[in-house]
């Protein structure tokens, strides 16, 4: 073997400030524990990215990893300190030239030096160097931090690097020849690695390499072999997670379940997936551990319900007037052993008991939120409701049982608006807008409150009424003959776009004191059972429910707007269910919704979970009821979860 080129000599370093946290303190950490999964058997896998759960504790910068044939150890670069050598070395790391080097130079209890020679066949070459780099010097030469080599010039470093086996800082202080430039960190315990080199036996290979540059030669074996040379195989950059590519990553990821009858877990790249097997309760242990064997550990809770999965839910759609829809849906697995039961509002039709469900000659009646039960045995799963709307027919302002007055019609407000208002007069009944106005129908709710619907834009929206009764005269208001029909209402905004705008409010001494009584005590909210949405765009300018508190014993409560994307304003008071009453705020998946609870909690009866999607963040805040009374913001009491996994803590913002 023979060298051409003589290596660079190690020189000297200063301070000037003193790194916050060392290589020891960057061992792997849990970020953010792992959320709960709640799935059914043969549903498809629920996915954690653990990008967002696992890491290394104070490392923020391009990480290095050097994989030699005494182990691997890893460096962070550090450009706020040294930026010109932090670029210069990743060149070389980027352009290979590290691969199969050697570290030709070990001072014990001083440094171990690297990065100016490689091993071609069985020759020691000088590796190819580009235009020296100014002089950095920034930090201390502390025990495990890197530096660059150079010569007695103090912008003559090119190639080589050491790492300090010791504290070196005032060995290497400024005072010694302005001092070397510090610009990566080993991390972890990578240092042990570093340690085993340096503990290597040193020999004067220089004469039988014909070079002074190798008097401090450390070698694994007494003799001046291949095999014994310190080599690094291989210095490439790396990611903290390992992404599915090549690039090496600092962390290996592995994934066991407590109980693989009731769920496995599986790692890819740096995705978890968690697949339900069995119906019963188990915990997945993820473990990160680091390339020197250093290691963490987090735990994820599972419960997979027996019951069957649903593999296509019920599809929403906008129907015209007299026109006819098919709903239907697939059970995961085999078609047989499966019955079914349809709902409409929380309300079983009669006859609906199979895996499709025809709608024809579609009135205001038949709009609502459809959803169905699927039954295996013992078990079942109820899917995802799907919005039915109805949309009148072209040229008309209404349909089902509605009613207005001329004098009702083109109402100019002391606000600039213009409004026309209807009326219920049966169980159910469709308005739309025209000439730029805003269209409003009222009722009462089952608490005696008058409650307003108003919509401007695009769309028509339905109520349907659940007990409906009446039309009767609103027993706590100053308002002679005008009669409303009363019930708890299911309203369906259809057909809307981004410039559709819908208000519930429900009437109170301040949102319309003119036919308020003094000696009643009024409710104060809007009492609706649910709301379900059908954007033609994905897009809906604003959803005003500040007044409206959502409520079922049965069915769907909340909201429903699986074609939503983007929202302008969205808000309401409260959501609250009782016996079969099922919580919900679902948009499309890929929406991100920012809502605001105005006053309310969202608790639910026995910790019901409140299914979500579409949501960036949900805001609680306070409010107030249709007299001005306030409701301040309260503390989240809810859950909420997304296809299973609770995501609580994700979305609530303040109190």
């Amino acid at each position: 073997m023979r060298s051409t080129t003589r290596a660079g000599l190690l020189l000297s370093c200063s301070v000037l400030f003193a790194l916050s946290t060392w290589a020891q303190a960057t061992l792997p950490t849990v970020t953010v524990p792992l959320p709960t999964v709640t799935t059914t058997v043969g549903a498809t896998g629920s996915t954690i990215d653990l990008k967002g759960h696992f890491g290394l504790a104070g490392v923020t910068n391009q990480i290095v990893q050097f994989n030699t044939t005494m182990g691997t150890f890893n460096l962070e670069v550090l450009p706020a300190a040294a930026p010109a050598s932090v670029l210069n070395f990743l060149g070389y790391v980027g352009r290979g030239a590290y691969t199969n080097t050697i570290i030709h130079r070990s001072v014990p209890g001083f440094v171990i030096q690297g990065g100016g020679f490689a091993l071609t066949g069985t020759t020691l070459d000088a590796i190819p160097t580009v235009a020296p780099i100014a002089l950095e010097y920034n930090l201390p030469n502390t025990r495990g931090t890197l530096s660059m080599a150079r010569t007695d010039s103090l912008n003559s470093a090119t190639s080589q690097w050491f790492v300090n086996t010791v504290d070196n800082t005032t060995t290497l202080g400024t005072s010694n020849n302005g001092g070397y430039a510090v610009f990566a960190r080993v991390l972890g315990t990578g240092m042990t690695v570093v340690d085993g080199i340096a503990a290597l036996t040193v020999y004067n290979a220089s004469a039988a390499l014909n070079s002074a540059t190798y008097t401090q030669l450390p070698l694994r074996g007494p003799d001046l072999t291949i095999d014994n040379l310190v080599i690094v195989n291989s210095a490439r950059t790396a990611y903290v997670m390992p992404d599915g590519s090549t690039t090496p990553a600092v962390l290996t990821l592995t994934a066991s379940s407590s109980n693989p009858a009731v769920a496995t877990a599986a790692i890819a790249a740096s995705t978890l997936t968690v697949t339900p097997v069995g119906g019963g309760t188990c915990t997945i242990t993820v473990r990160a551990t680091d390339t020197n064997g250093n290691l963490v550990e987090a735990t994820s809770a599972v419960a997979v319900s027996a019951r069957p999965a649903i593999a296509t839910h019920p599809a929403s759609q906008n129907v015209a007037a007299n026109g006819s829809a098919l709903l239907s849906v697939t059970p995961l697995g085999s078609t047989g052993g499966f019955s079914y039961r349809w709902f409409r509002n929380g309300i079983a039709i009669d006859g609906a008991t199979n895996s499709s469900l025809q709608l024809t000659n579609v009135q205001s009646a038949q709009a609502g939120l459809y959803d169905v039960e699927v039954t295996a045995g013992a078990n079942t799963t109820r899917s995802r409701p799907a919005v039915i709307g109805v949309v009148p027919a072209a040229g008309t302002q209404t349909a089902g049982a509605i009613t207005t007055r001329a004098e009702w019609q083109s109402i100019h407000h002391p606000n600039g608006n213009i409004y026309d208002q209807f009326l219920l007069t049966g169980a159910s009944g469709t308005i739309t807008t025209t000439g730029g106005k805003i269209a409003r129908v009222s009722l009462l709710d089952e608490q005696n409150n008058i409650v307003q619907f108003e919509m401007s834009g695009p769309g028509s929206l339905t109520v349907v009424l659940t007990n409906p009764s009446g039309p009767k005269a609103p027993a706590l208001y100053n308002q002679a003959g005008v009669e409303y029909m009363q019930g708890t209402p299911t309203v369906v905004l259809a057909g809307a776009d981004a410039s559709t705008h819908m208000s519930i409010y429900s009437v109170g001494t301040k949102t319309n004191p003119g036919v308020t009584r003094t000696d009643v005590v009024y409710n104060g909210w809007a009492n609706v059972c649910a709301v379900g949405i059908q954007s033609t765009t994905g897009g809906l300018g604003g959803l005003y429910y500040g007044n409206v508190l959502f409520a079922s014993a049965a069915g769907p409560a909340g909201i429903v707007a699986p074609s939503l994307r983007t929202i302008g304003t969205l808000n309401f008071h409260e959501l609250t269910t009782t016996a079969a009453g099922e919580p919900m705020i679902l948009l499309a998946p890929e929406g991100q919704a920012k809502i605001k609870i105005t006053g309310g909690s969202l608790a639910q009866p026995a910790g019901i979970g409140i299914d979500v999607s579409g949501l960036d963040t949900v805001q609680m805040v306070a409010g107030e009821d249709s007299c001005g009374r306030p409701a301040p913001a309260q503390a989240n009491q809810g859950r909420l979860y997304y296809e299973g996994i609770d995501i609580t803590a994700e979305l609530i913002v303040g109190p």
